[in-house]
């Protein structure tokens, strides 16, 4: 294999996308092709899209600003490139992302119950931070314009979001370098230092792409660069950010752990008593005086009806709470009668419905306390189809 412009021998690339010719620079293999590709653009001659090039979600257009093409010298105009980031791979993550989250959220509900935080978070936090960023990657996207000598570049994520301006003569060449598993196309100013204008291209090509596309938008001429599709330590910008991570994990930690704290504070599980026709009982310990509210889960044994309300109120639950042989206070609350937290259905069918009962609390003092409950059925109403009915302590 020669050079394609000084004819000379050229080394094989040993796996890599792309090198350089060792007498005059030029570049072959996957680079040349796009080379090829954008000079045949610019020339307007007909000419295939290399293979290796996939623009099935990219947007490319251009407003002239009177008339001709922005590829003519002074013709002027507005150069968009738009890529889209909304197909059937971000929806699976997107899908993946809410399992991944309501994971978290029941791992952090576990901890609420039990009162242990340290290892259920330190466990958790990975897949919850996961799992944000396969939510928000439904909200990436990428817009490139260029208009006016200048070039805008906006690459966002749900949160941060990362957006440069340049100017055409700030810029002396741009370039495509790895960085971290992907690449990152770079822009070399006039002052000498390196910015990065779009971060996390997975393919080289679509870098490339990119590249020359400003080039010719800006005027630039594409020059022989060092570190063109290498990995250099030295470039700025890497692609693991410390911060944007820690922020990402206090963002996380927030959206997640606030409900489930708030949910300890509000109302601690103390006891669970399944409820029948003969008196049943259980006891629970209060440390300090707090008000206690009592819950409700009935499971149906069929599935008759469709709205809950439509349920017949068929028993009360009969409560007395004792401390010691002392009867301190008793109640009669309605199974039905409740805030719903957790409900499920079979068929559009009522299936089974949990919550505290309205109008079903009592204020206690410190101490050791017996909850003794009892099913007590309605006369002249038809008794219920049931799989259990339980009844549920907790305090605020």
């Amino acid at each position: 294999m020669s050079c394609r412009n000084c004819g000379a021998p050229l080394p094989d690339l040993g796996g890599q996308a792309t090198g350089a010719c060792p007498s005059c620079g030029t570049l072959y293999g996957e680079r040349a092709e796009l080379e090829e590709y954008a000079a045949a653009v610019v020339s307007g001659q007909p000419v295939a899209r290399p293979k290796e090039l996939d623009t099935s979600r990219l947007k490319v257009s251009f407003e002239p600003a009177v008339s001709g093409d922005y590829r003519s010298p002074g013709a002027g105009g507005t150069l968009t490139i738009s890529l889209r980031y909304l197909n059937p791979m971000t929806l699976l993550a997107f899908f993946l992302g809410v399992v991944a989250l309501a994971a978290l959220g029941y791992v952090w509900y576990l901890a609420v119950e039990q009162s242990s935080f340290l290892a259920p978070t330190l466990v958790s936090l990975p897949l919850g931070l996961y799992a944000w960023k396969r939510l928000t990657s439904i909200f990436d996207g990428l817009l490139i314009r260029v208009a006016e000598g200048k070039l805008y570049c906006r690459q966002s994520r749900f949160w941060p979001r990362v957006q440069s301006e340049l100017s055409a003569k700030d810029i002396t060449q741009l370039f495509t370098a790895k960085m971290g598993r992907g690449y990152c196309l770079y822009a070399r100013l006039a002052d000498g230092k390196v910015k990065p204008l779009i971060r996390h291209i997975g393919n080289p090509v679509l870098g490339v792409y990119f590249e020359r596309q400003i080039e010719v938008a800006l005027g630039l001429q594409d020059r022989p660069e060092q570190q063109e599709l290498a990995k250099n330590r030295k470039l700025p910008g890497r692609a693991s950010r410390p911060l944007a991570v820690v922020m990402e994990v206090a963002v996380l930690s927030l959206l997640v752990g606030i409900p489930m704290f708030t949910l300890k504070g509000c109302s601690t599980g103390l006891a669970e008593l399944s409820v029948g026709d003969q008196p049943s009982e259980v006891g629970f310990e209060l440390e300090e005086g707090a008000n206690v509210k009592l819950t409700s889960e009935i499971d149906l044994a069929t599935h008759d009806w469709r709205y809950r309300d439509d349920i017949p109120r068929a028993f009360t639950f009969e409560i007395e709470i004792l401390q010691g042989q002392k009867s301190v206070t008793r109640l009669s609350c309605d199974p039905f009668d409740v805030f719903v937290w957790v409900s499920s259905s079979d068929n559009h069918y009522v299936d089974s419905f949990w919550g505290p009962m309205n109008h079903c609390s009592t204020k206690l003092g410190s101490g050791h306390y017996t909850l003794r409950a009892v099913r007590k059925w309605k006369p002249n109403m038809q008794r219920l189809p049931l799989d259990a009915s339980k009844l549920g302590v907790r305090k605020d």
